[in-house]
């Protein structure tokens, strides 16, 4: 009798958030998801998480991106060859004060973490650093 009643013990499911699957926007306000696999890191993966986070926030304010570009052309025996090679880089240096976790998700292998940073806050911050 009681195996006819197992089927009826509710199972403990947590739904996964919508910023998981879908990066919310929001235009008064700078977002950073960052995700780790755990299996990767298991003993620092909240930390990465939040770098991630930080950093995509980071990248949402400014950007550097540093773009090289050789090409090379070479004559053996006759024969010419050419090689092509480019290589990009991009850069982000910003100092974050005010930020907020909103949520945190976590299953057996991954872990996400949702950060915020209202633009307001952080004019405030640019501000108060020039004085």
């Amino acid at each position: 009798m009681l195996a006819h009643l197992l089927p009826l013990v509710p199972q403990a499911q947590t739904a996964t958030p919508g910023w998981v699957d879908r990066f919310p926007h929001d235009a008064d306000a700078y977002i950073g998801i960052g995700h780790v696999d755990k299996r990767n890191h298991p003993s620092k993966y909240r930390e990465l998480a939040q770098a991630a986070a930080l950093s995509q926030i980071s990248r949402e304010i400014s950007i550097q991106v540093k773009t090289e570009n050789h090409s090379v052309q070479t004559e053996t025996n006759k024969v010419w060859e050419e090689t092509y090679l480019q290589r990009i880089s991009t850069v982000s240096e910003n100092a974050l004060f005010g930020y907020e976790l909103v949520d945190t998700y976590e299953t057996e292998l991954g872990f996400w973490a949702y950060y915020s940073l209202g633009k307001p806050v952080f004019e405030k911050s640019l501000d108060d650093q020039e004085d």
